[in-house]
């Protein structure tokens, strides 16, 4: 009986979350001298990534899974613009995270993965790594805070008129939701009330099932992500150094420029993998 309640939940949340290729939505045009660790992951998909080191990348698992690794390339580097890009080294090796697993629908679980490079980056001032996160961001979130200006994401991934972005997008002023909140936003213009839903067995199934896996974010002016961009960083500036606080991995399919809520993977809770496969 409790198989099937949980079965049952994870439909519910099914129809709200949704992952897959992700886009920024009206963003504004940002350089790689602003955020010189942003990479493009190709492969018959496109994503997004995270220099963590010369020989690593830090990308989202459902990007790179099941691809060997002749099958990926890793392009960076130039003003941003995504024609300059330039393939900064052969993928050496993938490790997808033991626990990743797709459960349909967009439920994901350690959705993380590293990329090794068979040759060291060249670091310049577009091609530099980004600081991993020494705390987590999530410690203490028991409400909406208000919007975060030193938190942005980033990526290069379709805008609002469905076209491929030319130049890297940035969106910032974004408000972080405790996970277990989230699972509804209300959408009515110029709102900024979460849903509350009324199935509390919900909530205590995506407290249990994320288990702080995840960083909620809402967005305001229909700037969000959509298609295009999974993987992609979202960086704090705190301390005067950028830290990486989450990869993009879930987000709603439909209507995306009035969607209002995205998930992000919650880079610290994977903190000791991370160092271990990285040999940090």
């Amino acid at each position: 009986m409790m198989k099937q309640i949980i079965l049952f939940f994870l439909c519910l949340l099914s129809t709200t979350i949704v992952s897959a290729k992700i886009k920024i939505v009206h963003g504004q045009d940002v350089t790689l001298q602003m955020y010189p660790w942003q990479v493009f992951v190709k492969s018959d998909n496109s994503c997004g990534g995270s220099i963590i080191n010369s020989r690593f990348i830090l990308t989202a698992a459902h990007c790179v899974d099941y691809y060997q690794p002749f099958e990926v390339k890793i392009l960076g580097g130039g003003s941003g613009a995504r024609t300059e890009l330039k393939e900064l080294s052969k993928v050496k090796a993938i490790y997808v995270h033991p626990d990743y697993s797709d459960w349909g629908d967009g439920i994901k679980r350690a959705d993380i993965a590293l990329v090794e490079l068979e040759s060291d980056i060249e670091f310049s001032d577009t091609l530099r790594p980004i600081h991993l996160p020494e705390s987590n961001l999530l410690v203490g979130f028991n409400h909406p805070t208000n919007f975060q200006k030193d938190i942005a994401v980033t990526g290069w991934g379709y805008n609002a008129d469905d076209l491929v972005s030319g130049q890297l997008q940035m969106i910032d002023h974004l408000t972080l939701l405790p996970a277990s909140k989230s699972i509804f936003w209300n959408s009515r213009k110029n709102s900024r009330q979460v849903k509350k839903t009324d199935f509390r067995a919900s909530i205590n199934l995506l407290e249990t099932y994320l288990t702080g896996e995840y960083i909620a974010v809402a967005t305001s002016e229909q700037k969000t992500m959509c298609y295009g961009d999974s993987g992609g960083p979202m960086s704090e500036f705190r301390n005067n150094r950028h830290i990486l606080v989450g990869l993009a991995s879930h987000v709603s399919h439909t209507d995306c420029k009035n969607v209002k809520v995205f998930y992000y993977t919650n880079v610290f809770v994977f903190l000791d993998w991370i160092k271990k496969m990285a040999k940090l």
